[in-house]
């Protein structure tokens, strides 16, 4: 399943499958992580956190890995949802689209 990655502005227009909303650390302009709905359609509110504030994909840092486009993200490494009503999805973002595994 692929579902392509839509970038939102604010939390109350992310109502479809892939929709993202970047979040940025206190005093600067660089996404410390992104918020996502779940791309299987359970409708489940994810997030990530960018390791090192959005350190390069051939970096290593506390989190994901991201490639610094707002539009097109890939993160590194793949994402597993867990929701407690059962959604299990596990899967990448890459060049703006979810991929499940």
């Amino acid at each position: 399943m692929e579902i392509k990655a839509k970038k939102v502005n604010e939390f109350k227009e992310m109502i479809n499958p892939g929709d993202i909303l970047y979040w940025y650390d206190k005093n600067t302009e660089i996404p410390g992580g992104l918020n996502f709905i779940c791309p299987c359609g359970c409708g489940g509110f994810g997030g990530i956190i960018f390791g090192d504030s959005g350190a390069p994909l051939n970096q290593k840092g506390s989190g994901w890995a991201w490639n610094g486009d707002l539009e097109r993200p890939t993160v590194t490494p793949s994402i597993l949802f867990n929701k407690t009503e059962g959604c299990a999805w596990h899967g990448y973002l890459t060049d703006g689209v979810f991929c499940s595994c």
